[in-house]
């Protein structure tokens, strides 16, 4: 039963941005989210790609509304 086979959520610092990633039991992430800045809350399916989208957040206009 997948639902069992989920682990807990953990708390991880990516790009100096709080997140909290859920994974399976095995270490598998399922799915990452963060808060960019106060408007934008991000959520992907693994870490890496959730480091990639708050890289890509730095470089555009929304970081600084």
């Amino acid at each position: 039963d997948t639902i069992s086979a989920l682990g807990s959520f953990t708390d991880k610092e990516i790009r100096n941005h709080d997140a909290r990633v859920l994974s399976y039991s095995s270490g598998v992430p399922v799915i990452a989210y963060s808060f960019v800045n106060k408007d934008y809350l991000v959520v992907s399916s693994s870490p890496d790609t959730l480091n990639e989208i708050i890289r890509r957040f730095s470089l555009s206009q929304y970081l600084n509304q």
